[in-house]
C-alpha cells in the first residue's frame, strides 16, 4: 500500500458558491488522495510495525489461554485518566483546581473561603469503558465495574 484515497461527500456545497468562487469545491463529491510512501519508509513506520508485530504476537501467545492467565491491560494502554482531587466552589460546576495529590488539595483547600469543598474523582480506563471490545469479559474491568457500584451505594447511604 502507497496511499489511501478518500472520497468526500459535501453536504453543505452550494452551486451558487462553486460559480462565485473558483477557490470553492466545484462539486459535491471529492477525492483526496495520500501518498504514503515516505511514510512507510520512515523511522515512525518502521517503530509502528514493531509495535504492531509485538501486539499481534502478544494475541497469539493468550488465544487459547483462560480469561485469569491473560496479563491485564497497561494504564496507558486503558487511556487511563489520572486520578485526582477537585477543589470545588459551591454553586460551581468546575473545578478551581485540579491536584494530583490529595494533600496539595487540602494545602489549597485551607487557603480559600468556607463555600469551598474537595472532591474526589477516580481514575478513569476510557478506553474500557468506551470502546474495548472485550470489556465485559475482562476481570479489570469487571472489578473497575462493581467498585463503582459500592462507591455509588456509598454515596447513596451517605445521603
Amino acid at each position: 500500500m502507497k496511499g489511501v484515497r478518500n472520497t468526500v461527500f459535501l453536504k453543505d456545497w452550494s452551486k451558487t458558491q462553486a460559480r462565485r468562487d473558483p477557490s470553492y469545491p466545484q462539486k459535491p463529491i471529492l477525492n483526496i488522495d495520500y501518498d504514503f510512501g515516505p511514510v512507510f519508509r520512515s523511522d515512525v513506520a518502521a517503530d509502528m510495525m514493531a509495535d504492531l508485530s509485538y501486539k499481534i504476537q502478544e494475541i497469539l501467545q493468550y488465544k487459547d489461554a483462560l480469561e485469569e492467565e491473560i496479563p491485564v491491560c497497561t494504564p496507558d494502554q486503558r487511556w487511563e485518566r489520572d486520578e485526582c482531587w477537585a477543589v470545588m466552589k459551591t454553586g460551581r460546576k468546575s473545578a478551581v483546581k485540579r491536584h494530583l495529590r490529595k494533600f496539595d488539595a487540602e494545602q489549597h483547600l485551607a487557603s480559600l473561603g468556607a463555600n469551598h469543598f474537595i472532591e474526589h474523582r477516580p481514575g478513569v480506563p476510557v478506553k474500557c469503558i468506551d470502546y474495548c471490545a472485550c470489556a465485559e469479559k475482562c476481570s479489570f474491568y469487571k472489578n473497575y465495574m462493581a467498585s463503582l457500584e459500592a462507591r455509588s451505594e456509598e454515596t447513596i447511604n451517605e445521603q
